[in-house]
């Protein structure tokens, strides 16, 4: 099969996703007022305005990260995004130019997917 842009667009689509609902699983719920005091005004807004994005894009699975099967849910999430991190960068073949030395080094492919996988930062 031929790597199309419309499969790379999908892939970045769903990497995305999965994303936001890892970030959103792991982020404080407004409620936590005694978390949320801590934090400047312009980072608690924009956080609240991310989850609030978050519920709007992926209602149903933002439903299922609040119910009881809520582990199980996050642990897909996660795993979701690995698998398609691995995938975006193991067919990654674009070369970075060092600033100082100006090597060429990849940034994806195979063994880089490898060494960084799983990576789920949010």
């Amino acid at each position: 099969m031929k790597l199309t842009e419309e499969i790379t667009e999908e892939l970045q689509k769903l990497e995305k996703k999965f994303l936001d609902l890892v970030w959103y699983a792991r982020s404080n719920p407004r409620e936590d007022e005694g978390y949320w005091n801590t934090v400047p005004d312009d980072i608690r807004r924009g956080a609240f305005n991310a989850q609030l994005r978050v519920e709007t894009l992926y209602s149903e699975e933002v439903e299922s990260l609040k119910s009881e099967e809520s582990d199980w849910q996050h642990g897909f999430n996660s795993g979701a995004l690995a698998t398609f991190r691995f995938i975006i960068t193991a067919l990654d073949d674009e070369l970075i130019e060092d600033e100082c030395t100006g090597e060429l080094f990849p940034c994806g492919g195979l063994q880089n997917a490898i060494e960084e996988f799983p990576f789920l930062d949010t």
